[in-house]
């Protein structure tokens, strides 16, 4: 997604990149030519292809186009909301769980008695590691259904639908598996890339796939490693039978999880109680429901008699062109004029095109690189909240490369990964260490103090 000022006028009107310019540039270019070319001839002979000089086909096309523009924008806003929402219940699933799971001792005074800028008592207890290993869990599950959200608004269109993907499309996939990969335990990832569909890598070891994964993308090309797939890379073919998602398996886990929380020990304090369950249970149904709407409106394109209609109408118009012309009103009105007639339909077309699917990797789709981001940041921060740094400590930052970082309006330039799998750093420094301004380790013992310290200066937890 592109933001600017819309209160400027240069600025929008200097940019190509995110315009319609790209799509109908050489239509516009041929459309130019085609009336340019019969108003010469028409001059030269001194006479009209056409005797009516208007017709009402152009108010037919813009009511249609523009009906269908507004359309499309509804489809874009919605899909919006729907992500605004669905990102709201993955980050209070992980605020819930925090706050619902009660822990032991060193929890529970954490949760009594103000931080004042000192560290926490750590007095840790069978039942606050219990606890711990269940925020951990959850917030590595949930920052994993994120990045399989996006790689499903990826493959879901040409892959589950067409049945291939691009090389393109394949490299940024596979750059979401090697992110789930640091982020899932081996069994779990199994799981989830079998669901994805690549046929016979289904079948190899998570850890084989981790280090296939971590050498395609180190690469030599530079520090930053290579930016685009190799030249030799075909059209990849996707199992597009029913079957379940990645989010789907995922969600399963989440589920079994909570599951596993609320039946055992029901008679410790630090479990997850019967009535907390069905909110969280609740969360998890709202997540489902949010993702499929979101495969509703990759999957479900304007109906193909709409979609014909208009594109027959606008050939027609394009070609039909010279029967409006009237060679005795100049050149002006005879060139110009139809040109930036046509150019406006083939645009306000390409517009609704664009806005009809809100998700993937155009330069117009939704920033969910950003909205994960800030999922990765808001969910360490819970746990610094809850004063469990053994849990923070259990997460760690790799750096993301320019081709990633290039995907969002922001500059993001980290992605959170799981310290028991994590994978060897691949993006190094540019200039030094620290020139991206990203700890390797989440909760280091220095970031960790800091941290404390700037809470206590700035909130009062009482």
């Amino acid at each position: 997604m592109i933001l600017y000022d819309s209160g400027k006028w240069i600025e929008p009107i200097t940019r190509y990149q995110g315009t319609v310019w790209p799509a109908i540039r050489w239509k516009c270019i041929l459309t130019s030519i085609y009336v340019c070319s019969t108003y010469s001839i028409a001059s030269q002979y001194e006479m009209n292809f056409g005797s009516e000089g208007r017709t009402i086909l152009f108010g037919t096309m813009s009511f249609l186009l523009i009906f269908r523009a507004n359309q499309a924008y509804s489809r874009y806003w919605y899909g919006r909301t729907i992500v605004s929402h669905l990102f709201s219940d993955l980050r209070e699933v992980v605020l819930l769980t925090i706050v619902f799971l009660r822990g032991g001792a060193s929890a529970s005074t954490n949760l009594l008695v103000s931080l004042g800028g000192r560290r926490p008592l750590q007095l840790d207890d069978a039942f606050d590691q219990k606890a711990r290993e269940v925020r951990v869990d959850t917030v590595r599950l949930i920052v994993a259904l994120a990045v399989s959200l996006c790689l499903h608004t990826r493959i879901c269109l040409d892959g589950y639908c067409f049945g291939s993907i691009s090389p393109e499309l394949r490299w940024r996939i596979d750059w979401d598996r090697l992110r789930l990969r640091q982020l899932l335990t081996e069994e779990e990832f199994r799981m989830v890339d079998k669901s994805v569909g690549f046929g016979e890598e289904e079948e190899e070891e998570p850890r084989k796939v981790l280090r296939i994964l971590v050498d395609q993308f180190k690469g030599s090309m530079g520090q930053q490693g290579p930016q685009e797939p190799p030249a030799d890379w075909e059209d990849t073919p996707i199992r597009y039978e029913i079957g379940a998602r990645p989010y789907s398996v995922i969600v399963f886990y989440m589920r079994e999880l909570f599951s596993t929380v609320k039946h055992q020990d029901l008679s410790l304090p630090w479990g997850l109680k019967e009535r907390m369950a069905v909110e969280m249970t609740d969360l998890l149904g709202k997540i489902e429901h949010g993702i499929q709407h979101v495969d509703m409106i990759i999957t479900t394109p304007v109906p193909l008699p709409y979609a014909h209609l208009c594109k027959v109408l606008l050939l027609i118009f394009c070609v039909s062109l010279p029967c409006t012309l009237d060679y005795t009103l100049g050149w002006f009105a005879n060139t110009v004029i139809p040109s930036a007639v046509a150019t406006a339909l083939l645009g306000v077309d390409a517009i609704a095109t664009e806005l009809e699917n809100p998700f993937g990797d155009d330069a117009n789709d939704l920033d969910l690189l950003e909205l994960i981001s800030l999922l990765e940041n808001e969910a360490l921060d819970m746990l610094t909240l809850s004063g469990d740094f053994e849990a923070r400590r259990r997460f760690c930052w790799r750096r993301l490369p320019e081709f990633v970082r290039s995907g969002s309006y922001k500059t993001i330039k980290k992605m959170l990964a799981f310290v028991d799998v994590v994978a060897p750093e691949i993006v190094t420094p540019e200039v030094d260490p620290n020139s991206f301004g990203v700890p390797d380790v989440a909760g280091s013992s220095e970031d960790e103090e800091s941290v404390v310290a700037s809470l206590g200066s700035s909130l009062d937890l009482t």
